[in-house]
């Protein structure tokens, strides 16, 4: 499975300039384990993962569910926070306001 993703800053979350998502890696199957290594690897982090879509947090069940899909991924104090980019209009918009909430920016 293809998974697509871009590292943002904090000031990347206030720009329009995160639908550019041109980075991919590949996970032969999706497992936690496997995609918390390859986000670690990718974002150069050792920092805990905390994988949100919308208000919601995922889990492994949630994963093995998806097909060739993208995320955000923003680097907090206390953790790396890996956001879902939902298919269709403001999908970029949701996954940049889960961040947010996350990290209590909004």
């Amino acid at each position: 499975m293809w998974i697509s993703f871009k590292v943002i800053s904090a000031a990347d979350l206030d720009r329009d300039t995160n639908k550019d998502i041109v980075r991919k890696f590949y996970l032969p199957r999706m497992t936690l384990v496997g995609f918390e290594e390859e986000i670690r690897r990718v974002s150069g982090s050792t920092k805990p993962l905390v994988i949100v879509a919308g208000i919601f947090y995922w889990h492994e069940a949630d994963l093995g569910a998806i097909d060739d899909s993208a995320f955000l991924i923003f680097e907090g104090t206390e953790s790396l926070i890996v956001s879902f980019v939902e298919e269709g209009e403001n999908g970029f918009g949701k996954a940049i306001d889960a961040i947010k909430q996350e990290i209590n920016l909004d």
